[in-house]
């Protein structure tokens, strides 16, 4: 996910998004985002889900070409992600996500943020959020 974010500048809640469906002849289609949408149980604790988004502005939606190594890291990580959802016994197609967890959900917004600032603690800089 860190990888794909360095070759294509994408905001980590339109990776989050992404969908097999978006990856098409070495584009990828950037069409909507995944944030999270906070509930509130007993007046006290928060819930929270994820929820695809529209992206902010039209301008916003566009396809971007990717290079050749981003490419072949999507293939192999549609192999991988199909064999995930077989094992465990779930449907795979073009709304699947692209990151995903163990259990096939899209990956959790602070699980990237955590890993790049220990990728930048380990480089000793500083980290930069989105």
């Amino acid at each position: 996910m860190i990888f794909l974010d360095f070759f294509t500048g994408l905001r980590r809640n339109e990776i989050r998004a992404l969908q097999w469906g978006a990856f098409k002849d070495g584009f990828l289609e950037i069409n909507k985002q995944l944030g999270r949408e906070y509930t509130f149980e007993n007046n006290k604790s928060k819930v929270y889900s994820n929820k695809l988004r529209s992206l902010k502005t039209e301008s916003s939606l566009r396809s971007l070409p990717l290079p050749l190594v981003a490419i072949n890291l999507l293939n192999k990580i549609k192999v991988e992600s199909a064999k995930k959802y077989f094992r465990l016994g779930l449907k795979f197609n073009d709304d699947s996500f692209i990151f995903t967890d163990d259990l096939c959900k899209p990956i959790e917004e602070k699980r990237a943020n955590r890993r790049l600032k220990s990728i930048c603690k380990k480089l000793e800089i500083d980290p930069f959020t989105q």
